[in-house]
C-alpha cells in the first residue's frame, strides 16, 4: 500500500494502524494501475534499447495482472487488504475498480457485466457522474457526509478513469459520463452553486448529500475554502476526450489515434476523419484507421 493508493482515505478507513497498513497493506488499485503501466513502459525501454528493462517490466504486469484478475468477488473487483481485517471492497463497490478493465485484468464479457453494474448502481441518478462508492455509506466516513468526499462523492480523476474505460466497450455510456463531467452538466443540474460555473473543485457532492453539487469538507481540511481553479476540474474532462477520440499509448511505445471527434492544440492535431499530425521531439509511430505511420523527430502526420 505504502502511503496511499490516490484515496486519502483509505488507510484510515481500514481501521489498522497507519505503519502497519503503510508496510503490510495491499491495494489491488496501484496492482491494476501498475499492470497498464509496466507493459507500456516495456515497450518505451525496448525502442530505447533496455530490452533488460522491457523484460522485468513485462513480467512484473503480467504478475500484477493475474493477481488483479484473482480478485473479482462474483460482482466487482475488490480495493485493497489490510492485515488482520481482510478485504475491503466486498460489500461496497469503489469506482476505481475500471483499472481492471484497463490493465487487460478483465475479459470483454467481465467487463460489460462491471460496466452494467457501475451504470445501474454508482452512476444511477447522479447527474455529475458515478459516485466513488456504492452503496453510499449513510453514516459517512472519515472524508465526510453520506454522499461527499470518499463517501459517495463524484471525483473528476476517478471518474475520468471510467469514461477511459467504457470508451472500449459502451462507448453510448462513456459519452454519457464524459459530458456528466463538464462545467455546463454542474451549472445545469445546479444554476445556483456558483462553484462549478467557470472552475470546479477536485470533486462534487452527490445527491444523498444535504449540500449535493458543493464540494467535500472535513474537520481537519476542506475543499470549501478555495472550491475552484482545480486543475482536475479541466483536465479531466479534457484526458476524457482524447481517450473517447482512442488517442492513447500503445504497447510498443506508439501512439494509437481513433477518430469521431476533432481535436485541436500546439502539439496534437486530430480531424473528424481521424487523420492529423503530432509534433514529436524524437523518432515516433502513430496508428491510426489509415494505416501505420514512422516519422523522425519533428511533425508526424496521417
Amino acid at each position: 500500500m505504502r502511503n496511499d493508493n490516490w484515496n486519502d482515505a483509505e488507510i484510515a478507513l481500514t481501521g489498522v494502524e497507519r505503519r502497519i497498513m503503510i508496510e503490510r497493506g495491499e491495494s489491488v488499485l496501484n496492482s491494476a494501475f501498475a499492470a497498464w503501466v509496466l507493459p507500456v513502459c516495456a515497450g518505451l525501454c525496448e525502442r530505447l534499447g533496455d530490452g533488460a528493462a522491457a523484460t522485468q517490466a513485462r513480467t512484473m504486469g503480467d504478475q500484477l495482472r493475474e493477481r488483479v484478475a484473482a480478485e473479482w468477488n462474483g460482482r466487482w473487483y475488490r480495493r485493497a487488504y489490510a492485515p488482520g481485517k481482510g478485504a475491503l471492497g466486498d460489500d461496497d463497490c469503489w469506482l476505481e475498480v475500471p483499472w481492471a478493465i484497463l490493465c487487460g485484468a478483465a475479459d470483454d464479457a467481465r467487463s460489460r457485466e462491471l460496466l452494467e453494474t457501475i451504470n445501474d448502481k454508482l452512476r444511477r441518478g447522479s447527474p455529475l457522474g458515478a459516485r466513488v462508492r456504492w452503496p453510499v455509506p449513510q453514516s459517512g466516513d472519515v472524508m465526510g457526509l453520506a454522499g461527499e468526499g470518499t463517501a459517495g462523492g463524484a471525483w473528476f480523476s476517478i471518474n475520468m478513469t471510467l469514461v477511459w474505460a467504457a470508451a472500449r466497450l459502451m462507448p453510448e455510456m462513456a459519452w454519457d459520463e464524459w459530458r456528466r463531467l463538464t462545467l455546463a452538466s454542474h451549472s445545469e443540474a445546479y444554476p445556483s452553486v456558483w462553484e462549478g460555473t467557470l472552475s470546479g473543485p477536485d470533486a462534487y457532492n452527490a445527491p444523498e448529500s444535504p449540500r449535493a453539487g458543493h464540494t467535500w469538507e472535513t474537520p481537519v481540511l476542506s475543499m470549501q475554502q478555495f472550491p475552484v481553479n482545480n486543475m482536475h476540474s479541466h483536465s479531466a474532462p479534457l484526458l476524457g476526450y482524447l481517450r473517447l477520440l482512442g488517442i492513447e499509448p500503445g504497447l510498443g511505445g506508439e501512439l494509437h489515434v481513433g477518430g469521431g471527434g476533432m481535436f485541436e492544440s500546439e502539439v496534437l492535431n486530430v480531424s473528424a476523419d481521424g487523420h492529423g499530425s503530432v509534433r514529436a521531439a524524437g523518432p515516433m509511430r502513430v496508428c491510426s484507421r489509415h494505416g501505420v505511420v514512422d516519422g523522425e523527430p519533428g511533425t508526424v502526420s496521417w
